[in-house]
């Protein structure tokens, strides 16, 4: 889920993390950088930050999305 915010107000993030974890079992934040953008990623399964970073690495090549540096 894309989310909107400012350089000082979470709150609507943090709001929306906390209603996903009521329902997912793993919720993670990747702020977007160079925007005020933050993209909240929920799984079915739990996984940790580091099998966010796994995928990106296995996309990389022609074609691949630009990476997303800060995963929290």
């Amino acid at each position: 889920m894309n989310v909107g915010r400012t350089q000082t107000d979470r709150r609507l993030i943090e709001a929306l993390a906390g209603t996903m974890q009521a329902v997912f079992p793993s919720v993670h934040l990747v702020d977007v950088p160079g925007s005020f953008n933050s993209i909240l990623y929920a799984t079915r399964q739990p996984t940790q930050p580091d099998n966010l970073i796994h995928n990106l690495l296995a996309l990389q090549g022609e074609g691949a999305p630009q990476p997303l540096i800060q995963v929290i």
